[in-house]
This record gives C-alpha cells, structure tokens and sequence, in this order.
C-alpha cells in the first residue's frame, strides 16, 4: 500500500496520466474499452466472470495502488515475504488492483466507476478472508473506501491493517491524510511522524525500494512544507538529472497546494 499519493494522484489530475504506466492507459482506452463495457454490463450477477476477465490482464501486487508501480525486484521480494500459502489471496488481490486501475478514468459517481469499485472492494475482501494476516488486501480495501468518500470506513480497514502489520509506513501516511482531510490536524501530524518514523526503519531494510525514499519525501512534504521538499529533490536531482521518477516528484511538488488537495481528496 510502490506509490506517492500527493506525486502520483497529482499528477495523474493534471494530465490524465500515472508514472510508468501512460501506454497501459492507452490500452485501456483504445483497445479494451469493450472489455469496460462488458465488465458493466455484467459485474452485478457475474463476478466470476469479473474474475475471469481480469486474469487475463497483466495484474499487479502493491500496497500503493494508487501509482501501481512495482519493479520486478520488489515483485520477487513480495513473493520471498508472503509465499506460495498466499497464492489465492494475493491473486484476489491483484483482480481488486486491476478493477480498480480501471477505474481511474471515470468520473466520480458514474455507473462505471462505481460497478468497477464495488467488484474491486468484493476482491479485495474475500483476500481478507482467505488470509487474515494479508496486509496488502487491507490497504487496498481501504483505498477503494477512499475513492467511495467512505472516510470513517476506510480509517477503520487501516486500524484492522495495524493489528496484523504494526509499522506500516504507508498505512501511517494514510491514515495522517485521512484525519487531516477530517480536520484533526494534530491527530494528523502524529500519523506523519510516525510513518516518517517507520519510512527510516524500513529504508534500513532489504526490502526497501527506491520508491519508499520518495514517500519519505511525501511525508516530509506534509511535514515540512512545500519549499523544503523542493529543497531536497532539487539536492536529488543534482546527482541523478535523468531520473524520471524525480523529475515527476519536483513538478508534482511545484503544483503541490495542499488546500485544494485536501477538498479533492
């Protein structure tokens, strides 16, 4: 639950596009649109078929579905953490991933969208029933929430998340982003911190990515404040000029106002 929110949904409100991932939109919009249409059509009485359909797309496992990126190597370090016990759930997850990516270019309240979430909530739910301790499946249930403006919910999934994953650095932002949407601005500040905190322990690890250095980033943007977050990617930028996903992070930034952030979140 690798991503940023404020870099990735940012950037994906100004442009229409999601970093590493503006060819498979195309796809979605140019070639599989009937695959959209069916999927409604049907979504109701057919949720095998739902299944059936997204399978044969090229799915994904992450616990920041909202950029959708992960690279082969954290893909070989998910299958190492959860193993092969996981197979069932991590593949429900992974239909509720898709459902929901195809979701992202409808507007909010269509009959689309809305049949798309629901269906990815329903995936995403029965991977919570088939593994409990399957933290992923929690993350991304509360993302759906989310994306339903079902606030309360969606901070009730990520404290469930806390009991079977308790340092989560992702679900900490989270749910900081939720209380300040909420107007708990102190509650808020504390959720920061303490995924700041859990960014530094797991930067630490093998399992860290360079994606987590960048959501360490965001954090600290919520924290700190626009013009010190600009400082330190342009600082970045100095020894890696080509970076894409740098370049992205600083004119998301430069963008950045948190005010209109929040109301549309």
């Amino acid at each position: 639950m690798g991503y940023t929110y404020v870099w990735s949904v940012w950037t994906y409100r100004k442009s229409g596009l999601m970093p590493g991932h503006i060819k498979r939109l195309q796809e979605m919009i140019q070639i599989r649109f009937f695959l959209i249409l069916i999927l409604t059509i049907f979504i109701a009485s057919c949720g095998d078929h739902t299944q059936e359909v997204v399978k044969k797309q090229n799915t994904i496992d992450t616990n920041r579905v909202w950029s959708h990126y992960v690279d082969d190597d954290i893909e070989r370090n998910i299958e190492l953490e959860i193993g092969e016990e996981y197979a069932e759930a991590r593949k429900l997850n992974n239909n509720g991933v898709r459902l929901l990516e195809l979701s992202y270019p409808y507007p909010n309240g269509s009959l689309i969208k809305d049949s798309l979430l629901n269906e990815a909530l329903n995936n995403f739910n029965k991977a919570i029933n088939e593994k409990k301790d399957y933290y992923r499946a929690y993350y991304n249930y509360a993302i759906v929430l989310v994306a339903k403006k079902q606030y309360d919910a969606a901070l009730h999934a990520l404290e469930e998340l806390l009991e079977v994953q308790e340092s989560d650095p992702g679900t900490f932002l989270l749910m900081g982003m939720l209380y300040e949407k909420s107007g708990n601005v102190g509650i808020a500040e504390q959720q920061y911190e303490r995924a700041l905190k859990a960014y530094d322990e797991k930067l630490k690890t093998p399992m860290t990515s360079f994606q987590d250095s960048l959501d360490k980033d965001q954090v600290l943007l919520f924290l700190e404040g626009k013009e010190n977050a600009l400082e330190r990617i342009n600082a970045r930028l100095k020894k890696d000029p080509q970076n894409v996903d740098l370049l992205m992070a600083k004119q998301s930034i430069e963008q950045f106002d948190r005010e209109e952030y929040f109301r549309n979140f």
